[in-house]
């Protein structure tokens, strides 16, 4: 596809920016110094003379300059200094808005190019070599093309060709000395260039995109963070999923990495947590990562982190046995829903256990014997869990953050927060509702119902819903007369269902838990401190 003049200087824009951001271009004073080809004489009182001529500080950094300012000396590429200049005649054309100065600064322009250009043409000096006694002699070379043939021998190629082979007949600092003065004019003189499209560009005679003054050129940082990511892990060779499909899926290959998994890649970090009952069989073991060791005189403090949810923060005394248990915490790390959820667990597990067991990277055994929880610390333990357990599954299910920060729930809240996990589960749940007045448009008794409720308000929360369908065996439908307005048939109904019942619901989109007879039949909350036969909202 043609290359349009538009293109052609949006393009040489976004070049000339990065060769102009180059730290030599910002250093005035060093580049002017470049420009002229300043040599320093210096004489002897023996009558021998030296010249000088001045090099830039870092020879690496002057060549990521000439490479920055390389498509502008190439044919082939579409920023080449005579398709820019060529492409903005053509834009500029008979403008009225341009001014004869405007005009001037471009002819001048085109001059100081040609002059500047990568060529066989002497910019500034030529040289020729010899033995002293005239044999050998080599052919006269211009600065531009010892310029050349560094760019095209020392830096981005290995084989001159062409006019370029001529540069070969010198040394390397020959060539690099000319390629300074040569390329540090073409830089200056691209920067020039710049400052005029962008003088066309404000006056309206070129109609730039404002984005590429202010894209990116360089990227001026030493290092890029990845904000938010997420890190899995796989074995080596292991293929990635196409691109719209998750990384992490229940047997999969790809696994979510946390910093436990990222500590524990140091063996040394290693620990494995064990809890056991009595009879000191294994309840159930944890990987952790050391992230605190830390040794004041006989007292050693270490602080493990698990499932990246919670630290164990443990004191030990060091006497000529070993390290002696001492006292220990456990802290959750973070106020996710998932992270209390997760400490909150590991505390009822420790509550069954008898004893806690840490086994450390050089073998040590350190063990602690646990005491339960007294009946109304479990009771808060377990409800806390259940209420963190709804949560965090109606997170993954609707995609919405729920965050209750401090505040507690009531017994009707708590229910309401379950029935609303069962339902997004596609399970059937007993509801308590009291029914509005039901139309019925054809006049016949309704045999279920469809209530659209799109979001749920619990203890400040908006639950995302879906639409529920409620249904009862023993419902008792009484006709309360016509429904005019939505009908000549259409009648309007209340439902009553028996005292000490409740409704079964489920949404529209799931089916029903069906009993032996086929009819839906609900599952249970299981709720901590509250029987469903004794509550009623």
């Amino acid at each position: 596809m043609a290359i349009t003049d538009a293109d052609t200087i949006s393009r040489f824009v976004l070049r000339a920016r990065r060769v102009e951001a180059h730290s030599l271009v910002q250093d005035h004073e060093t580049l002017a110094e470049f420009l002229q080809e300043t040599m320093i004489l210096r004489m002897a009182f023996d009558g021998s003379a030296a010249l000088v001529r001045k090099l830039p500080a870092d020879e690496e950094i002057f060549e990521s300059l000439a490479a920055r300012v390389r498509p502008l000396v190439l044919a082939s590429e579409s920023v080449f200094y005579q398709k820019v200049l060529a492409a903005l005649g053509r834009l500029v054309g008979t403008s009225t808005e341009v001014t004869s100065e405007q005009r001037d600064r471009l002819d001048e322009l085109g001059t100081a190019w040609t002059a500047t250009a990568v060529g066989q043409q002497v910019q500034a000096y030529a040289l020729q070599m010899g033995n002293l006694d005239g044999t050998d002699p080599t052919d006269l070379v211009s600065d531009t093309e010892l310029a050349a043939g560094w760019l095209y021998t020392d830096l981005v190629h290995v084989d001159a060709t062409g006019w370029k082979r001529k540069a070969q007949a010198f040394s390397l600092t020959e060539r690099y000395l000319a390629a300074v003065g040569v390329f540090s004019r073409i830089a200056a003189l691209t920067v020039t260039t710049l400052r005029l499209v962008e003088e066309l560009d404000r006056v309206g005679t070129l109609e730039i995109d404002t984005q590429l003054w202010d894209a990116d050129v360089v990227v001026g940082a030493k290092e890029f963070v990845y904000e938010g990511a997420t890190a899995y892990v796989a074995a080596p060779g292991t293929q990635m999923p196409d691109i719209n499909q998750p990384f992490a899926q229940p047997g999969g290959s790809w696994t979510q990495l946390g910093i436990t998994d990222q500590l524990r890649a140091t063996e040394s970090n290693q620990v494995r947590l064990e809890l056991a009952d009595a009879s000191e069989s294994i309840i159930s073991a944890h990987d952790g990562a050391i992230v605190h060791n830390r040794r004041d005189g006989n007292i050693v403090r270490l602080q493990v982190l698990v499932a990246d949810s919670f630290t164990i923060r443990a004191e030990f005394t060091l006497n000529e046995d070993g390290l002696v248990p001492g006292s220990m915490a456990v802290n959750a790390v973070g106020r996710t829903n998932q992270i209390s959820l997760t400490t909150a667990m590991f505390k009822l597990a420790m509550h069954n256990a008898h004893t806690l067991t840490l086994r450390m990277p050089d073998e040590d055994l350190l063990r602690w014997e646990l005491e339960g929880l007294n009946a109304d610390n479990l009771k808060r333990l377990k409800q806390t869990a259940e209420l963190l357990g709804d949560l965090v599954v109606l997170e993954d299910l609707t995609g919405q953050p729920l965050d209750l920060g401090t505040q507690s729930l009531n017994q009707f809240e708590r229910v309401r927060l379950r029935q609303a996990r069962m339902l997004w589960e596609g399970r059937t749940v007993e509801w308590d509702l009291t029914l509005p007045q039901v139309v019925s448009p054809l006049g016949d008794v309704p045999q279920i119902i469809k209530t659209a409720t799109p979001t749920l308000s619990i203890a400040g929360l908006q639950l995302q819903m879906q639409e529920i369908v409620l249904w009862h065996p023993e419902v008792t439908w009484n006709n309360q007369g016509p429904a005019p307005e939505a009908g000549p048939e259409a009648r309007t109904f209340t439902a009553t269902i028996p005292q000490g019942t409740r409704w079964h619901a489920w949404f529209s989109s799931s089916n029903p838990t069906l009993d032996s007879e086929g009819r839906p039949r609900s599952q249970p909350w299981a709720l901590t401190g509250i029987d469903p036969k004794d509550t009623r909202f």
